[in-house]
């Protein structure tokens, strides 16, 4: 058995190179048909979030962890200070785009697709938009 301070030194050794790891994972933020997300240097995207195809996100917006906003078939527009939470996915439909104000919060596991939602909305858990 390790001493004491030997085992713990060898834990917070251990501790960092994990912490350190964790840094390094960048979200997943993919080019459809020669389109690729529009990302304000302000927003914040955790992660594991996943935006893919012709999507733009406006400043101060902050995408949470797992969060997907999957733009391949229509545009999908998110405006400023708008909070996106965990698990929400968010799709432009056939010829229906997605257009959210600014200032919203969309809540976790919510599902928007194809529909506008204006300035100061909250949108809240498990809530679900289809046309």
């Amino acid at each position: 058995m390790l001493p004491y301070r030997t085992h713990a030194k060898k834990l917070l050794f251990l501790h960092k190179n994990v912490v350190c790891r964790l840094k390094k994972i960048e979200p997943m933020i993919i080019e459809h048909l020669g389109k690729r997300p529009e990302i304000d240097k302000s927003a914040y995207i955790a992660p594991n979030a996943t935006i893919c195809g012709e999507v733009s996100i406006g400043k101060n917006t902050r995408i949470m962890f797992g969060a997907q906003i999957i733009g391949e078939s229509s545009p999908i527009e998110i405006g400023e200070n708008c909070i996106i939470l965990e698990n929400a996915v968010i799709r432009g439909t056939n010829g229906l785009p997605v257009k959210l104000g600014d200032n919203c919060l969309v809540g976790p596991n919510a599902h928007l697709a194809g529909c506008t939602i204006e300035n100061n909305v909250f949108f809240g858990d498990w809530s679900f938009n289809f046309l």
